[in-house]
């Protein structure tokens, strides 16, 4: 259940007129910070694409029990059951178990505050803006600091944490006569929950075992604030895993290609080496696409502060002020288009260059065609005008003849 808070606040003319004047100030630095970033994400993308092609062309597939020195240095693909004999353990609940990762999750049930804004101008142009505090009881990983909450009476969340998040890895995992890296280990997920009741966890006052969860509370059908869950998942082994990585000597290690980007992928199950860069592909693209929004929204961010004095200046007249407001918005929306799509474009011409090409070329193409189809409707407009303007011209009926 949740309760709520409302606090209304009321900023006057000159107030405004100043945060107006600091956004002259900011803005620009939004916008110059976030064409930076945006260029530097089109980089990091460039060179993920180039490192793939280079990995598809130079990948070698490998087996898991032979070592040829032949491929020192280079991308291989390696598939192969993963084994250790590491014991991996939680001393804090007394878990053992033999496996390649172990993850430790704890969520506690606390206060989490959501807050909502409307603002509406008033007669002689001051401000009124009314935020909404909503407060709930949730089960979350993250740590919610009830100290900055706008109302902490009655929902303080305790700062410390008997459990918190861990994870454990084993340092020796082979696959036959290859062994893994810690930076490669470090990319297994443990997906295998463990049933904490058949491992022999030790519990304390006021903890309970319940299958894959030990509670830390009185009573977890009714959970109190402060309470926690805890859960465990390990990568058991063995474990059938699809490896892209440079073989050095009997190590599989991080694979940096040529364009300096990092092609080393770790993936449960039988994968082809194809299979793993179309998957590699898919996330570099999705991953360039969120900050690419990300970076367009900071630039427009920048150019609404840095236009944000106009509609104080015009806020005399109320509808003028609406007026300009939509005007601004508009304005901040193209500049941030034209100015990000350049940085977009330039970034190309200097990392893709054949890739710019093609697209000017077909946006050029799309351009002629949409230009040439309006030049046809035009004329046969004209054409159809000047045929109905031309007057028509009727021969004069003679009177009968007159016998």
């Amino acid at each position: 259940m949740s309760d709520t808070t409302t606090v209304t606040t009321t900023k006057s003319w000159g107030s405004r007129i100043k945060s107006a004047l600091a956004g002259i100030i900011v803005g620009p630095l939004l916008i110059i910070g976030g064409s930076v970033l945006l260029w530097t994400n089109e980089g990091n993308n460039a060179r993920m694409i180039a490192g793939m092609n280079e990995g598809r062309k130079s990948v070698v597939e490998i087996q898991e029990n032979s070592i040829d020195p032949t491929n020192e240095w280079k991308l291989v693909h390696l598939v192969g059951d993963a084994t250790t004999s590491d014991i991996l353990r939680d001393p804090e609940v007394g878990l053992s178990i033999t496996g390649i990762v172990l993850d430790r999750h704890v969520e506690m049930y606390q206060w989490e505050e959501k807050k909502h804004t409307e603002s509406h101008d008033n007669v002689g142009w001051s401000e009124t803006t009314t935020t909404t505090y909503t407060y709930s009881k949730v089960w979350d990983s993250d740590k919610h600091n009830s100290s900055s909450f706008n109302t902490t009476t009655g929902h303080e969340n305790p700062k410390g944490w008997k459990y918190e998040s861990q994870m454990w890895h084993a340092t020796q995992v082979n696959i036959d006569q290859y062994n893994l890296t810690s930076e490669l280990i470090g990319k297994i997920d443990p997906t295998t929950p463990i049933n904490l009741a058949s491992h022999g966890v030790m519990t304390q006052s006021g903890e309970i075992i319940s299958g894959n969860t030990l509670y830390v509370g009185a009573n977890q059908n009714s959970p109190a604030i402060g309470d926690l869950r805890v859960t465990y998942k390990v990568a058991e082994s063995p474990l059938k895993l699809s490896i892209l990585a440079k073989q050095t000597q009997k190590s599989l290690s991080t694979y940096i290609a040529s364009s300096d980007a990092d092609i080393t992928r770790v993936s449960a199950g039988n994968k082809s080496a194809q299979e793993m860069f179309a998957d590699m592909e898919s996330e570099n693209t999705l991953m360039t696409w969120i900050f690419r929004g990300v970076w367009f929204f900071l630039i427009f961010i920048g150019f609404s502060m840095f236009l944000s004095i106009l509609p104080m200046l015009a806020m005399f007249l109320p509808f003028l002020g609406y007026v300009v407001n939509f005007g601004v918005s508009l304005l901040a929306f193209l500049a941030t288009i034209v100015l990000g799509g350049g940085v977009v474009i330039t970034a190309w011409f200097v990392y893709r260059p054949l890739f710019a090409l093609l697209i000017l070329t077909i946006v050029g193409i799309i351009a002629w065609g949409i230009v040439h189809v309006l030049r046809m409707k035009h004329r046969e407009n004209t054409q159809i005008l000047t045929s109905t303007d031309v007057p028509t011209t009727s021969t004069p009926s003679l009177p009968p003849t007159q016998l």
